[in-house]
């Protein structure tokens, strides 16, 4: 809705931390994402820019109580909501920060495609995370490695994908321990464990029945 009310990107980020702090959030911050990512082509002239948020959910539940509610989201969105390459390239390390020994579906964007996050609370670029540059390739100097699918850059990259085939094309995992069976095997692993742990909070979901916003 704030892309469609402001349209352009300083805009869309002033309305979005204006409409944070009108919030008054308290404790209840982490159901707000932090950070916005725009992702465009630079070889054209007004490119498509395709926006995407990090995850808007608690990092756990109370100590003891469960595994990461942010996880469950995150598998829902690997399975019915992010293009097949991010969700791939998310695939490579989830549900744990370590990379599958036999599995690498990460990609490398082109070097004229710009993904760029801002933080929400101050309005400054954010570098990418250990995690989006092992992801996407990202050049980064920061420290910080966030839960793999957590950052604004994973949707913003892939609404670039849905828009611009020969970006996505052009950004197709090519290590020799990718495979769409593969990806395939180990998304139908993270369906049985989502389903699972789902089952064990007592919450009834059937198969692909999720919400998919407009």
């Amino acid at each position: 809705m704030i892309v469609l009310l402001k349209g352009r990107e300083g805009e869309i980020l002033s309305g979005l931390r204006e409409l944070i702090i009108g919030l008054e959030l308290g404790d209840s911050r982490e159901l707000i994402s932090s950070t916005l990512c725009v992702s465009h082509r630079t070889d054209i002239r007004d490119p498509v820019k395709c926006y995407g948020v990090s995850m808007a959910t608690p990092s756990a539940i109370a100590p003891k109580k469960g595994p990461f509610p942010r996880r469950f989201v995150i598998a829902a969105s690997c399975l019915y909501y992010w293009d097949e390459y991010v969700a791939g390239a998310v695939l490579t390390y989830y549900p744990t920060k370590q990379k599958k020994p036999d599995y690498d579906g990460t990609i490398q964007l082109p070097q004229w495609v710009r993904c760029q996050a801002f933080s929400l609370s101050q309005e400054e670029e954010t570098p990418p995370c250990l995690s989006c540059s092992n992801l996407f390739g990202l050049w980064t100097n920061s420290n910080d490695e966030w839960v793999y699918g957590n950052c604004g850059e994973v949707e913003s990259l892939s609404n670039l994908f849905e828009k611009e085939g020969d970006v996505k094309e052009r950004a197709r995992p090519t290590s020799p321990l990718y495979s769409d069976q593969k990806r395939d095997k180990y998304k139908r692993e993270m369906c049985n464990a989502l389903k699972n742990s789902l089952k064990e909070k007592k919450f009834t979901w059937r198969e692909g029945d999720f919400y998919i916003p407009s």
